[in-house]
C-alpha cells in the first residue's frame, strides 16, 4: 500500500485561512489561492452595475405583476438587509421563510420585526417536523460533512416552488463577496442534490420522503432556469456591503439583534459549524468567514486570529447546544455521541448527481440551452 504523507502545517499570511482546507496552496510569499481568487472576484464586484438600475430593471420587468420578486427571509444579516434594501427602493416582493424547525428565538424576533416594520405579507412554510427530525438523524447516521444540507435543501427549494408557483422570474438573495467570498469546496457539498437527499433517507433512516420538499438538479435546472428563466440577482455585490453597518441600520431601523457567529439564526447550524465540524472534520469555519471580512476590509489579520484564540464555543454553552440538539431530534446524549464517533463518509461514496450539478452550473451552456428553448 502506498504511503500517505501528512501534510504540514501551514497558514496563509494575509489571511488565517490554512491547511485544513484541502485545496489551499500558497505562492512563494504565503499567500492562499483562497484570498488570492476572492481578491479578483471583488475588484470584479466594483464594476458591476449599480444597485439602483438592477432594480428599476427587475421592476421593469415586472411591471403590471403583483409581485415585483421573490425574497427569502431566513433570519440572518445578509438576507435581511437585502430586503431592507428592495424596499428602500420601493420594490414589491413576496417574502418567504422556511421553518425548518430550528429557528432562535431572535431569529423569530428579527423576522417579526422586519415584516412588521415594512407591512409585508410574509409566507411561512413549515417543515413537517417528523420527517425533518429523521431526515437529520439519517444525515448524523451517514457520517456527511455537510449536515446542514436537509434544512438547506428545504430552503432553496421551498423557495423556488413558490417562485413558480407564483409565476416569479426574478429571485433576490443576500449572497454576497463581502462576507463569503472565501467558501471553501472542500469543506462542505452542494445542498441541492436531491438524489443524494433521497439516498440518505432510505440508507440510514428507512425513510421515505412524502412531504419535505426533495428537488433534483435535473428537474432543479430544466424547470426553474431553462423554463422559467429564473433570474438570480445578488444587489449586496453591487454595493460597498460592511457588516457592521448593515447591523447597526437594521437595529436603529427595527431593533435588529445581532447573532453569535454569522449563522446563529438557525440552532441546527450553530450546532453544525461550532460543534459537528470541528470535532468530526478538524474544520473552523470561522477561518472562512473572518478572512472573507479581511479580503474585503473589513477586518484586520490581527483582530481575526485574536477571535480564533477564542473557542466559538464555551464549556457550558457546548454542553447546552450538544444536548438541546439531542432532545430535540428525541435521542438522549450518548446516541448523539455515538452518532459523532461514527466513520466519516464521503458524499461521493452514496449516489449523487454532483456531475450534473456541475454541469449545469456551467453558463455557457445554460445560455445555449435556454436560446435553444427560445427558438423552438
Amino acid at each position: 500500500m502506498a504511503r500517505i504523507e501528512k501534510r504540514s502545517y501551514a497558514e496563509c499570511v494575509r489571511c488565517v485561512m490554512d491547511t485544513s482546507d484541502p485545496d489551499i496552496t500558497f505562492d512563494t510569499n504565503g499567500v492562499c489561492n483562497e484570498c488570492t481568487h476572492a481578491t479578483a472576484e471583488l475588484v470584479k464586484q466594483r464594476s458591476m452595475r449599480p444597485v439602483s438600475e438592477m432594480f428599476e430593471t427587475i421592476k421593469k420587468l415586472n411591471s403590471g405583476k403583483e409581485y415585483d420578486g421573490i425574497i427569502g427571509l431566513s433570519g440572518g444579516l445578509d438576507s435581511a438587509y437585502v430586503l431592507h434594501l428592495a424596499m428602500e427602493h420601493g420594490l414589491k416582493p413576496l417574502v418567504v421563510h422556511v421553518d425548518a424547525g430550528w429557528n432562535s428565538d431572535i431569529s423569530v424576533s428579527n423576522i417579526r420585526s422586519l415584516v412588521t416594520h415594512y407591512q409585508l405579507d410574509l409566507k411561512t412554510v413549515i417543515i413537517e417536523w417528523e420527517e425533518m427530525r429523521r431526515l437529520q438523524l439519517a444525515f448524523l447516521r451517514s457520517g456527511l460533512m455537510n449536515q446542514d444540507v436537509p434544512q438547506d435543501h428545504a430552503f432553496f427549494s421551498s423557495l423556488y416552488r413558490f417562485a413558480s408557483s407564483y409565476g416569479i422570474s426574478d429571485v433576490i438573495t443576500g449572497e454576497n463577496l463581502s462576507t463569503e467570498s472565501i467558501l471553501p469546496s472542500g469543506w462542505g457539498y452542494g445542498a441541492m442534490d436531491g438524489r443524494q437527499v433521497n439516498a440518505v433517507a432510505k440508507k440510514f433512516e428507512n425513510l421515505k420522503l412524502e412531504t419535505y420538499p426533495v428537488l433534483t438538479i435535473p428537474k432543479f435546472y430544466l424547470k426553474h432556469f431553462v423554463m422559467s428563466r429564473l433570474r438570480i440577482h445578488r444587489p449586496l455585490n453591487s454595493i460597498s456591503y460592511i457588516k457592521s453597518e448593515a447591523q447597526k441600520k437594521l437595529a436603529e431601523l427595527v431593533n435588529w439583534k445581532s447573532y453569535t457567529g454569522k449563522h446563529g439564526e438557525s440552532n441546527f447550524t450553530r450546532f453544525h459549524q461550532d460543534l459537528y465540524l470541528p470535532t468530526r472534520y478538524g474544520i473552523d469555519k470561522r477561518r472562512a468567514h473572518l478572512s472573507s471580512l479581511i479580503v474585503s476590509g473589513q477586518l484586520s489579520r490581527t483582530e481575526a486570529k485574536a477571535v480564533l484564540d477564542s473557542p466559538s464555543l464555551l464549556d457550558i454553552d457546548r454542553r447546552n447546544l450538544f444536548n438541546f440538539v439531542a432532545r430535540k431530534l428525541e435521542i438522549s446524549s450518548t446516541e448523539l455521541e455515538e452518532m459523532l464517533s461514527l466513520p466519516n463518509r464521503s458524499h461521493r461514496d452514496l449516489p449523487n448527481d454532483e456531475w450534473l450539478l456541475k454541469l449545469a452550473n456551467n453558463s455557457n451552456l445554460r445560455k445555449a440551452i435556454r436560446f435553444f428553448m427560445s427558438t423552438k
